[in-house]
Formats: C-alpha cells, structure tokens, sequence
C-alpha cells in the first residue's frame, strides 16, 4: 500500500527467493516455507532501505518463545552512569513519581483524561538517566506495573530517512517495544536491533495481543526524534494502548518543548489532552553540587553558566562537552532562516525576556531547557548560557547579510557570557556583563522598560561601542568622553563598556537619537551588592542615571540623583532567563 513503483523490487512468477513472503496476508503464527520456487503471482516487496536484504519481514506470534511478558521484562541497564551520582532535590524524585502513578493508577472518564508526561530538557541535559531513576523507583515503590523503556537514539537509532525510506512513526515504536521484550535482545546492543529490525515487522495488533490485560507504563526516550513525522495514526496508538485503560502510563522524554503540543493535538479527538509537562531537576545548592560531582572548586557564577543542569555540569567535569550534536542544531538553524536572518535572530533574543516556546526555531529548541510557569502552568524555555553563548558567535561569525553593526551586538553578547563565567568573585565583571547582556538584547528587540531603560519608539539601529570620535576610549572623565559621543544621529541606540577602564561613577553610557536627530544621553553604574554610590549623577549631561544594584531595595529611590532600580523591577527588567542568573541568585545558590 502507498509504495511508489521505483521503490519495489518484482521478482517473476517461480523466482522468489527462499524466505520472502507476502507481509498483506501472512498470519502471525505462518511458517515460512523452505521451498526455493513458488507458483504464486507476481510478489513486490517494498526495499526498506538500500543497504536491507531483498526479502519481507517476518511477523512473529506474540506466543512465540522469543519474548518475555511484559510483567517479566528486566530493569534498565544504568549502564556506565550508574557510578555517576543522581543530583537533585531531596523530594523531586518522589513527586514525579507520584504523578506518573496517579495518571496511571486513572482510568479514562468524562470527568478526567489520563495525561502523558513529558519530561523537557536541551540536549546531554540528564533526561536518560533522569528516567532511569524513576524507573527504577517505580518499580520500587509498585512493582505491579511493567516498565517498558524503549530509545528512539543510541543503540537503537531510526534509520535515516531519505528517497528510498519515509519514516513510519508507528513501526518505529512498534519494533522497539518488541525489541525490548526480546529475550536475546540484550538492550544496548545495536547490531541484535538492527539485525531484529531488518527481519522482523511488528504493528500495533501484535504489541496489543502481547500486552493483554497487563499493567505498564511505557517510557519512550527522545520521542522529539519522529516530531515531523508524527501523525494521528500514531498518537491514537499511544492513547488508545498506553493511556484510556486503568493501569497504563506514558512517559516521554524530549529535546523540545513543542512536541508537547503538537502530539496534544493529534490526541485531542474527541476530548482535550493536557500532557503534563515536568521540569527535569536543577542542581539545589552549589554545597550539594560540589559534594556529589567531586567539584570543590565549582563557582556560582559556572553552574549558572551551565543552566544548574547536572548533566552539563558532569560533561564539562569529564570534558565531554556536547559539541557535534550542538554544531548541527546551529548549522540547521542557519541554513533554515535564510533571508530572514536578521528578523529570526531578533525574535531569538526576545525569548530571552519572554521565555515563548513559539518564538524559538526548533532546531534551536534543544539547546535551551524547559521550565513550567507557577501562576498558570505553560511551559517557558530558558536559555542556557553555555549555549546561547555558542549560538550567537556562530550567528555572528557566518550571518553576513546581517549589517556588521548589529553583528558587533551578536558577537558582544557572546564575549560578554564568557566574561560571566569567568569573572573573579567581587569583582563586579559578571554582573556588568549580564546587565549588559540583557539591554543589548532588549535595545534590539525594542522591548524597553520604563523604570530601566525608558525609550520610545521601534525600528532602531543598534551599535556597541560606535561611533566614538574622541582620542581616548579609556578615559575616567566623563565629560571628555561624552564629547567623543557625536551629537549628530537618526534613530540610533549606541552603547558604549568600557571594560575595565572606568569613567568616574559610570560603567554604561548608552546614547539615543530619535527620528528628528535629538540626542539623548543614560547613564548606569552597578554594585554587584548592596553598597550606595559615592558620587552624584550628572545631571548636566544625562537625561537620567540609574544605580543598577545586585542587592537592590524593595522600593526605587532617588541616591545623589541617581534613580536607585527596586528589587522587583530589576527582575522584570532581566526577564524570564536573566533573572535567575542575576547576583541575588548567585548569592543564594551559595548558601542554599
């Protein structure tokens, strides 16, 4: 059925190769014949791929002695994280399990759909041993259900899919579950799979008649994997097996967030499917983190950098960063937005801020990680310095039909994320450098903020450190150089960092020329504390100057002229990521 004619192979009436048989009309129990020739008609047999032998597959009987029971199906193999410590919070792993319990304990009613969990985190983030953990406490804590773990990556990867070979999300998942109950499969051995998928066919009757009445939850490992292929055909098969009968659960993990709402609504007919979305476990204080990754020298400001992920922070420990896989992700990022570069890169940076699922490229979306909102339980991607450092140097060094001056911003960002995490401690370097990163990107986005960084207007042009017409950058004076500042612009947004070289009393100048060519001039000066400033603003050549401090008051007030930002609009001002990365979260990861 569906097959194109250059995809078939038609072997003459008495020339079938010993072996093929017509998979349309095979009965699951059917020996093959031994026989080399046959009288039946003509017999096409669709290749799989080029490299697959040119017979059919094999549908074994669900009584065969070849598979275990579900209930007799052996623990997941940690396999070489099994001496590698599990860190997250004290309760986390006792309430996820609870939840996926509660779903599965539910049958289906009018009152209640049974929900899916997803489990949401970027790429080498700790999502497979995450799941390992809970499988094996599942099993610890109720060992009536059968723990079904199939992976649609490492040792049992789906084949490529190209002219010869459309991916059949359903078959894909079918094979594996059979797979997992193979008894001589041995889990983790690529070869038996492939040699098991080459020769075998399994579809959802056979994975229905061997499940029987049986008691499972299926746990599934990079589902993210078929996202562009997954259909109804499929998500029917998960709801219908895995979800309407009391006694089964679904567990997901992914490298994205959407799959989440996309196999939602595949699964929606004839009723609304919530699919709960879990946060994977952050590290809970740097004490704990140094303790269990034997990492005495950890700093806030580096487990920031790596998102608290644990997983990142074992893979920078063992220098087994995740860069192939992140190098694709950027590349197909690139490739993908074509003349609309500049336009995607600007709503990329806007989710720093805002955290939307739906303004952030898929292929983008593995190397941020999920979080679920506390007021009305959306999910919100966060990104990970780490990465999005990366990013943006790629996107600066390769996007150059994007201005130069708006590339200079890109590349300014991603110095400034380094800068973050290798900042010595008190210096006050990684909180100018986050600030600094956070008004980059919302001058480029044009999201201003009226108690921060209050500008009106769209369609700016942004430059970091240009123009400058003085002798000297580095000056401490202020006035020489404001006067290095041209008075002359249009629609512009220049800001200028020193670095190191201080002007007295000031750390940021950002300049703004409106549509008529007025100049405005802002000024901020940051305390990675809580201690006040020595001098005044000048008032004379700033339209405003704020103090940007990292323990800052409840209340804004006005300090030697300077507007002092509160506490909450600072948080507002950093957004849905950059807040938890500011120096109040730093402070209390170290004493947490």
């Amino acid at each position: 059925k569906d097959i194109d004619a250059d995809e078939l192979d038609v072997y003459p009436q008495g020339t079938i190769p010993s072996g093929t048989h017509d998979i349309e009309t095979l009965d699951p129990g059917a020996t093959p014949p031994s026989d080399t020739t046959s009288t039946s008609p003509l017999i096409a047999i669709a290749r799989q791929d080029d490299h697959l032998a040119k017979r059919a597959k094999t549908i074994p009987s669900v009584d065969d002695d070849l598979f275990y029971s579900p209930e007799d199906i052996a623990a997941p193999d940690f396999g070489n994280d099994e001496n590698v410590p599990f860190v997250a919070p004290d309760n986390w792993l006792n309430d996820i399990c609870t939840v996926i319990l509660e779903e599965a304990d539910l049958g289906e009613s009018n009152s209640r759909r049974v929900s899916p969990i997803a489990l949401v985190r970027c790429s080498r983030g700790g999502k497979t041993r995450a799941m390992m953990e809970i499988m094996t406490s599942i099993r610890q804590r109720n060992n009536s259900y059968s723990i079904l773990y199939i992976s649609l990556n490492t040792d049992t990867p789906l084949p490529k899919v190209n002219s010869t070979h459309k991916q059949d999300p359903l078959a894909e998942l079918c094979i594996r579950i059979a797979f997992c109950a193979l008894k001589n499969g041995q889990p983790g051995n690529r070869q038996k799979f492939e040699e098991f998928s080459e020769t075998h066919s399994v579809d959802e009757n056979w994975v229905k008649c061997w499940l029987k009445q049986k008691k499972c939850i299926l746990f599934i490992d990079e589902l993210n994997l078929l996202q562009e292929s997954m259909d109804e055909k499929m998500a029917n098969f998960l709801k219908t097996n895995f979800l309407l009968e009391e006694g089964r659960g679904l567990v997901f993990s992914s490298h994205v967030a959407s799959i989440s709402r996309k196999l939602a609504t595949f699964m929606s007919s004839p009723s609304n499917r919530e699919v709960i979305t879990s946060a994977l476990p952050l590290i809970p204080s740097l004490q704990t983190a140094r303790k269990k990754l034997e990492w005495p020298n950890l700093s806030a400001r580096e487990a920031l950098y790596l998102g608290l992920i644990p997983g990142l922070l074992v893979e920078k420990k063992w220098h087994r960063e995740p860069t192939t896989r992140r190098e694709q992700a950027v590349q197909d990022y690139i490739q993908s937005i074509g003349d609309d570069t500049e336009k995607s890169v600007t709503l990329l940076l806007s989710t720093l801020l805002t955290g939307n699922v739906d303004s952030v490229d898929k292929h983008l979306q593995e190397l941020m990680t999920a979080d679920i909102a506390q007021d009305d339980k959306t999910t919100i991607l966060r990104w990970i310095p780490f990465h999005m450092h990366y990013v943006l140097k790629q996107i600066s060094q390769q996007c150059l039909v994007v201005p130069a001056e708006t590339r200079d911003c890109y590349t300014a960002i991603s110095d400034l994320f380094q800068q973050f995490a290798v900042a010595k401690g008190q210096s006050g370097d990684a909180w100018e450098a986050l600030f600094l990163i956070v008004l980059i990107v919302r001058c480029l986005s044009s999201k201003f903020d009226k108690n921060v960084l209050p500008l009106a207007g769209g369609n700016l042009r942004v430059k970091y450190n240009i123009p400058y017409c003085g002798s000297d950058f580095f000056t401490d004076n202020p006035k020489e150089f404001i006067e290095g500042i041209p008075e002359d612009g249009q629609s512009v947004i220049s800001i200028y960092y020193p670095g190191s070289a201080k002007i007295e009393a000031y750390d940021i100048i950002l300049a703004a020329w409106n549509s008529r060519g007025k100049r405005s001039l802002y000024g901020y000066q940051l305390k990675e504390g809580k201690a006040s400033t020595k001098g005044y603003a000048l008032e004379e050549y700033f339209q405003r100057s704020f103090l940007i401090r990292g323990k800052a008051s409840l209340k804004k007030n006005r300090v030697k002229l300077w507007s002092a930002v509160s506490d909450s609009d600072l948080d507002t001002f950093f957004g849905e990521s950059a807040v938890h990365w500011s120096a109040k979260a730093w402070k209390n990861l170290q004493v947490g």
